[in-house]
């Protein structure tokens, strides 16, 4: 790939397609493809989209199009993340034919990336936009899970975390970064949410991942642990500026799970969301969960919306 030269293999297959980085000139022109399929944008609008769509500055280095005869075909844009990952958007499809074109290029811009930068490319999208996932499956990509995404609102009562005097509850720090890195390593085995996610990363790229959603907040963080043997852990990230904070991430080892913690912690959670005056908590589940799934809708969570998980990895 180049700004102006062609990637490999970028000109074969069913169109005469030449994939591009997109310069400075033309970012206008190629903003206003990927965000709305037209072509014919003014500055002033394509620079609007930008805000409204929050793109950050690091965005424009992974913008990619799809070109013919000097017309943009396809756009897409890598969003690098935390914890080596990178999101991963798309310009509109709405012809079957169309599908190839975007395909081959989201593959190329993938094949661009540093492994060493970026891990793992994930795209999110609509279970009814089915042209654009077969885009992303034709790219290499793979189906992750139906994400379910759910909110409770409402202030909750004060509850205390009881637990079995052997069981320890440290918060996050530097000095207890290994004690997290052990727990959630643990509620990783046999877990029903989203497996092929594990071992991917390394486990600090998973909790810079975890850190970078929201507003991290330390004292949010819980990791459980009794004996020195990892039992659970339990990550809360305030959202934004509003009264709201999203549970980031719960899971139990699995000698721990069937005793109740999961509704305990999540209970105190609740609880403390209300001192920090979060009257709306977010998350979202692998619809394949059912035992989490149960415990979320029992607790007066409520699903909002749905999104179709997609994931590739960059290198060995």
């Amino acid at each position: 790939m180049r700004d102006g030269r062609s990637s490999p293999g970028a000109s074969s297959g069913p169109s005469a397609a030449v994939v591009v980085r997109v310069d400075a000139a033309r970012r206008s022109e190629a903003l206003g493809v990927l965000l709305t399929g037209r072509r014919g944008l003014s500055a002033g609008v394509a620079a609007e989209l930008a805000e409204a769509a929050g793109l950050a500055a690091n965005c424009w280095e992974q913008f990619w199009v799809a070109e013919s005869g000097g017309k943009i075909e396809a756009a897409a844009m890598l969003s690098p993340g935390a914890g080596r990952t990178a999101m991963v958007f798309i310009s509109p499809l709405r012809e079957p034919q169309q599908i190839a074109v975007p395909a081959r290029l989201v593959a190329a811009a993938c094949g661009e990336l540093d492994p060493n930068q970026v891990r793992l490319v994930q795209a999110l999208l609509e279970p009814g936009e089915q042209m654009q996932i077969a885009a992303f499956e034709q790219a290499g990509f793979q189906r992750l899970a139906l994400l379910i995404y759910m909110q409770r609102r409402g202030e909750p009562k004060r509850i205390e975390l009881e637990l079995d005097p052997t069981i320890e509850v440290v918060t996050y720090s530097t000095k207890s970064h290994e004690v997290f890195a052990r727990a959630i390593t643990a509620s990783y085995e046999q877990t029903l949410d989203c497996p092929q996610l594990v071992r991917l990363r390394t486990i600090d790229d998973v909790i810079a991942g975890h850190m970078a959603v929201g507003r991290f907040e330390p004292s949010l963080w819980m990791a459980l642990h009794c004996g020195g043997e990892p039992v659970g852990v339990m990550l809360l990230n305030s959202v934004g500026v509003s009264a709201s904070m999203e549970l980031v991430y719960l899971g139990l080892a699995p000698r721990w799970r069937g005793r109740g913690l999961g509704r305990r912690l999540l209970s105190h959670g609740l609880s403390l969301a209300r001192e920090h005056e979060a009257t709306t908590m977010f998350l979202a589940v692998d619809s394949e969960n059912e035992p989490a799934m149960k415990l979320y809708q029992s607790m007066r969570f409520v699903p909002t919306t749905k999104r179709v998980a997609m994931i590739r990895t960059v290198g060995a």
